[in-house]
């Protein structure tokens, strides 16, 4: 590596400047565990909505962990993730908005890429979306974004919707039991103002938010 090089990205670091090669590949994410030492029927034991949430931040690996749960590939080899999909086309897609932006969680890299038209939006997503007052309060709000192009023409528009919102029933349920594994807690939102969401998330045609749901430690 030459003097100037070495320069440049010492300057780089000085400033607080993202590196390119770093932004490119995404915000990486802990890996998941496969146990977490609590079992499915203690999970479902525990499994309840939450309406009351502590500022408390949810950590790096706790949210990481729910968003494998949610949405993650747990056969690498196949691309099949923790969630059932007709005709595994996966067709929703899971958003994360936090006090530091919004970003698009990833399955396959698993990663998160930061969404740049939200932050056009003062207070982003996560203070915005949501009608009601405790899902504003909490520290995370997740996204479910169904898009019907990634299922066959053939069949008919309203039977596309059904299979893509079985989806992300089976996405929140899902969700719900790794919070309980994991001490935190969420509730299935389905009040929000779906135009908003279109622009701050700048969603494709054959695209919409299905349901927004708050993320943190109970109160």
């Amino acid at each position: 590596m030459s003097l100037r090089t070495l320069t440049v990205f010492a300057l780089v670091l000085s400033l607080g400047l993202p590196c390119l090669c770093l932004a490119q590949k995404g915000n990486k994410l802990p890996p998941p565990k496969t146990k977490v030492g609590l079992s499915v029927e203690e999970a479902l034991k525990l499994r309840k909505s939450t309406k009351s949430f502590l500022a408390r931040p949810v950590g790096k690996e706790k949210l990481a962990q729910v968003l494998w749960a949610t949405a993650g590939v747990n056969r690498p080899k196949e691309g099949k993730r923790t969630h059932p999909s007709a005709m595994a086309k996966y067709t929703v897609d899971l958003f994360v908005c936090d006090g530091k932006g919004t970003y698009k969680y990833l399955p396959k890299e698993h990663q998160l890429v930061r969404v740049p038209s939200a932050a056009k939006f003062k207070g982003g997503p996560r203070k915005m979306l949501p009608k009601k007052d405790y899902a504003k309060k909490a520290p995370v709000l997740l996204i479910l974004v169904g898009d019907v192009t990634r299922l066959p023409s053939k069949f008919p528009e309203h039977l596309r919707w059904n299979w893509i919102y079985c989806e992300a029933g089976a996405m929140c349920q899902n969700l719900h039991l790794q919070c309980a594994a994991l001490g935190l807690g969420t509730c299935v939102n389905a009040g929000f103002d779906g135009e908003m969401a279109k622009k701050m998330l700048a969603l494709k045609k054959g695209s919409k938010v299905l349901f927004v749901l708050p993320l943190g430690h109970p109160q």
